[in-house]
């Protein structure tokens, strides 16, 4: 019923918070028995979904996933679902930004992989498949953080940071997320300046977009 704050803070903790900012509770990834270590943990982005919601690990080869109605709970559910065919690079993933989307009635996640340069639609088993989007800048340009809109069932668009090149892609997406459109380079000289990392909906036509260099 109130509007909860959910922060994925890279020394691995999860920091909740009410709508006024309130401190709600911290949750420590590390001491939740899910078998990772403080070197392969750096929490990037959050994105909720029907019943749970989902945090992607930049230095690690796992999402994780939180059981909503638990979560402020003493005992909070918390599953760490490992990628089973995400590519790859000097044995880690730097899976950076998330959103929550539906395909076929079945939720699923696209995901950014920074390195490679590459968007991959991921199943909540970890499964997943490269997104196919010909024209793409992705490529050796750092994709971050995404927003996603959808109009109707027949109208599915995605917004992606490039943090290197600092441009935001906008994508019209196929109905199963595999293919997508390049339709839009948004292009501006202090977004360019400011490597963007982290992109918002706010409403229906304005993107907010964080740049990470001066924190603008």
């Amino acid at each position: 019923k109130d509007g909860l704050l959910v922060i994925a803070s890279e020394d691995c903790n999860v920091v909740l918070r009410d709508e006024y900012g309130n401190l709600l509770k911290v949750i420590d990834l590390l001491g939740a028995d899910l078998g990772i270590n403080k070197n392969d943990c750096l929490l990037n982005d959050v994105k909720f979904g029907q019943k749970h919601i989902y945090v992607t690990n930049s230095y690690g080869n796992e999402f994780f996933v939180f059981e909503k109605k638990t979560i402020l709970s003493d005992t909070p559910t918390i599953t760490s679902v490992p990628y089973q065919n995400f590519p790859y690079i000097d044995g880690g993933i730097n899976a950076n930004g998330i959103e929550v989307i539906r395909v076929d009635g079945e939720e699923k996640l696209l995901i950014t992989h920074f390195d490679v340069g590459c968007l991959h639609v991921v199943a909540l088993d970890g499964s997943s498949e490269e997104v196919d989007i010909p024209g793409s800048l992705m490529a050796g340009n750092g994709p971050d953080g995404l927003a996603l809109r959808t109009y109707n069932d027949n109208h599915r668009f995605v917004g992606c940071a490039l943090n290197t090149a600092g441009v935001v892609e906008l994508y019209r997406m196929s109905k199963d997320y595999t293919k997508g459109r390049l339709v839009a380079v948004l292009d501006d000289e202090r977004m360019a300046n400011n490597t963007p990392t982290t992109i918002a909906r706010v409403s229906r036509d304005v993107l907010v977009v964080f740049g990470r260099l001066n924190d603008c």
